[in-house]
């Protein structure tokens, strides 16, 4: 079996990180097309303080993942871990192709501006899968660093964007990002799962 190091590359880290940070993407979109006023101000501050939480959300899931390979080792472990770290990718891309499937109606009115409390909350709700992904990067022995400064970098830049494009084109495309954050979390599970076997 090859080393824990190279079951997952940086760049495939970076592909699973866009996958979750669309989520954040989805949220933006649906509240800056609820927006009356959305000024560069604004969109720093509360992309600022979206993606404090989201690495703080990261960093405990990765906090998580670490206890166990503190106390346990050995080859039998690694392979637990990638499969573990498979099911949870797996898992989190069938929600996401889930949502996209389900595809509620999104009711768009300019009524209210968003505060930092209602950030706050959001930020909190969709950072579950981060925890999960945390999991993975430490299971998976990966960079912690790079992978905390990639997240906080990836949602600064999607939530900022999310917002613009929902206060200047509404929640219309919401659903087709659904779909590719699913199908990319179930690609790189696959990719794990199939390094287990060493057919990859």
């Amino acid at each position: 079996m090859k080393e824990r190091s190279e079951t997952m590359q940086f760049w495939e880290i970076v592909i699973v990180a866009i996958g979750l940070t669309l989520e954040a993407f989805n949220t933006a979109i649906i509240k800056g097309a609820g927006q009356r006023n959305l000024t560069k101000g604004k969109l720093f501050g509360i992309s600022l303080v979206y993606s404090i939480i989201q690495i703080s959300l990261l960093g405990l899931g990765i906090f998580l993942g670490w206890l166990p390979m503190k106390h346990l080792q050995g080859q039998h472990f690694i392979g637990i871990s990638e499969w573990f770290s498979a099911f949870i990718l797996i898992g989190m891309g069938v929600k996401m192709l889930a949502i996209m499937i389900k595809h509620k109606q999104i009711t768009e009115q300019r009524e209210k501006d968003l505060n930092y409390k209602d950030i706050i909350k959001l930020a909190l709700t969709t950072g579950f899968d981060l925890i999960a992904f945390g999991v993975v990067l430490a299971l998976l022995g990966t960079s912690i660093l790079r992978g905390l400064i990639l997240v906080f970098s990836l949602t600064a830049l999607l939530v900022t964007c999310g917002l613009w494009m929902g206060y200047r084109l509404g929640t219309k495309y919401k659903y087709v990002v659904d779909g590719c954050s699913g199908v990319i979390l179930i690609t790189m599970g696959v990719k794990v799962a199939l390094h287990y076997f060493q057919l990859i």
